[in-house]
C-alpha cells in the first residue's frame, strides 16, 4: 500500500493554542505515522494538496445518544423511563 501524503494543511493537534507549525500528514495503511513540514516526509508518498483545509489528526467523534430511538417522530421527547428500559434492552 501507498503512503499518501496531504499537503498545504492546517494542523491542530487539540491541544495546542494555535495550529502546528507544520503543513503535511503522512498516512500509511489506516495510520498517520508523521506530521511536519512536506519536504521532510513526502518522500516516495502520493501527494495531494489539501489546500485550504485543516486537519485534526486523532480526533474522534464521540458524541453518540446510544438510546434514543431514531425511528420515533421526536426523539428527544423519550422519557427517562424509555431510555432506560431500552438501554437495559
Amino acid at each position: 500500500m501507498t503512503a499518501q501524503v496531504y499537503t498545504h494543511l492546517r494542523i491542530w493537534d487539540g491541544v495546542a493554542d494555535a495550529y502546528l507549525d507544520a503543513d503535511a500528514i503522512r498516512i500509511d495503511g489506516d495510520r498517520v505515522v508523521a506530521v511536519g513540514a512536506a519536504s521532510e516526509i513526502s518522500a516516495g508518498a502520493a501527494t495531494r494538496s489539501m489546500h485550504g483545509a485543516t486537519a485534526l489528526p486523532g480526533l474522534i467523534d464521540a458524541h453518540v445518544h446510544m438510546v434514543l430511538d431514531p425511528d420515533l417522530r421526536d426523539p428527544l421527547a423519550q422519557t427517562a423511563a424509555d431510555r432506560a428500559t431500552r438501554a437495559a434492552a
